[in-house]
């Protein structure tokens, strides 16, 4: 295209209401349309397997969280493809045990992951703690004072006393699903 030709184009675009329409609708199709094949031929994580739609674009991942069916669909794609697969274009799932301890694990000298407030905050009324505070120092703190209590060894010991409080628990579930003759008994466990 010589250059007359593209200033007759842009002169059309800023006098003719039908170009300028034209040329937003193109632009509105063109940018969903650049973002999928990027996600599948040039981002950092194309070469994770996983169903093509859900590598392209976050809508099926956004459509199965809304139906509440994300975690069984998550299990039957893991069943599918093994236990690494890209379940959106920016998010790989693993299901090991290994993986854990290789993503979560702390080690020193590495940075803590980054917890983003939107989602780590504590329920109203109730006071940060070591599972909702996005606040790193805070977490480090609090982190260090009941490691202890978390080790395998701390675990192991007080497995009698956790098995305990969670028979306690499915008895009297159990208990109070028995009084009720509807199929589904409703318990409030806030009592």
């Amino acid at each position: 295209m010589n250059m007359a030709a593209f200033s007759a184009l842009l002169n059309a675009l800023k006098t003719d209401l039908v170009w300028q329409i034209t040329a937003v609708v193109l632009s509105l199709l063109a940018y969903p349309l650049y973002q999928v094949i990027y996600n599948l031929y040039f981002h950092p994580l194309r070469k994770f397997h996983g169903p093509l739609a859900w590598r392209a674009s976050r809508l099926p991942f956004v459509f199965n969280l809304l139906r509440g069916t994300l975690i069984q669909r998550q299990r039957q794609l893991h069943d599918q493809y093994g236990p690494v697969f890209r379940m959106a274009p920016d998010e790989i799932s693993f299901a090991s045990e290994e993986a854990w301890g290789d993503i979560y694990a702390w080690r020193k000298g590495h940075k803590s992951a980054i917890r983003d407030p939107a989602f780590a905050v504590a329920p109203e009324g109730q006071a940060d703690n070591l599972i909702t505070t996005s606040n790193a120092k805070f977490h480090a703190r609090v982190r260090g004072l009941t490691s202890a209590s978390f080790t395998e060894e701390s675990l192991h010991a007080q497995f009698p006393l956790i098995e305990g409080h969670a028979d306690m628990l499915i008895s009297q579930l159990r208990r109070k699903a028995e009084g009720n003759q509807d199929l589904v008994a409703q318990v409030n466990l806030t009592d």
